[in-house]
């Protein structure tokens, strides 16, 4: 799991100007950027244009997460307006309207303020190696109840969604960071009351005693062991579990 010098919004954007500061264009380079982070390998024209649109997808995604993290920061106004007020020249790279154009390169007074901001806000846990494992065996099960001929098509869908967030969560760790999961469990959550609500009275006992919702279940509870670990947050599941299945 790639790390970063500081484990926060702030630090990730810092490594992410950093690595496409290249002098290249927008489609070149945020096209680069996601390959190295195993995203995207597309070729061809409308592949590169696909490409680019979801790296600035990436780069905003980071930077809207930094600036909502700088204002609930634990510092008092007057630096944190300082601090944001030095920083707003990087909207001239964050938003492009041309792709063709070359990224400008942050300057080295917006990267030491970037990197004063990295200290300032509180540093994350990080997923562990064993974690990762824990959670991709996890999905792989999941992917086998799938495959199974005899698995109510519902529960498809949903453990199908559940493979699709774990994953993403995972591999996308160096833009969303840890919260990419607790962000991932939610929406897990949110689907399985959505399912819920779909069903009957009788239906939701069949759902209950399935083999592939007691996976599904299983699954949560490891992603939120996990990230209540990292974020040191109480345990979602713990609450939410009780207004569906279990």
């Amino acid at each position: 799991m790639e790390s970063v010098k500081y484990n926060n919004s702030a630090g990730r954007l810092l490594e992410l100007l950093k690595s496409i500061s290249s002098g290249g264009n927008y489609n070149d380079t945020l096209r680069k950027y996601l390959i190295s982070k195993g995203e995207v390998n597309v070729e061809g024209d409308f592949g590169l244009k696909l490409s680019c649109t979801l790296g600035l997808v990436r780069l905003h995604e980071v930077y809207s997460g930094f600036i909502s993290d700088m204002n609930a920061a634990p510092i008092g106004d007057a630096q944190r307006n300082v601090l944001l007020s030095g920083l707003k020249s990087l909207n001239n790279i964050i938003y492009t309207s041309n792709y063709n154009s070359a990224i400008r390169s942050p300057s080295q007074a917006e990267l030491s303020l970037l990197e004063v901001c990295a200290t300032v806000l509180p540093q994350e846990g990080e997923l562990g190696a064993t974690d990762i494992d824990e959670i991709n065996e996890s999905v792989e099960n999941l992917r086998k109840v799938i495959e199974k001929s005899d698995t109510p098509d519902i529960l498809k869908k949903l453990l199908l969604e559940y493979v699709r967030l774990s994953k993403d969560s995972i591999d996308r760790y160096a833009i969303y960071g840890a919260k990419g999961l607790k962000k991932a469990i939610k929406f897990m959550l949110a689907e399985a009351a959505e399912m819920q609500m779909s069903l009957n009275e009788d239906e939701v006992e069949k759902i209950k005693s399935d083999e592939a919702w007691q996976l599904a279940l299983s699954h949560l509870r490891l992603l939120d062991k996990i990230g209540s670990k990292v974020l040191e947050y109480h345990p979602l599941l713990d609450t939410a579990a009780q207004f569906f299945l279990k």
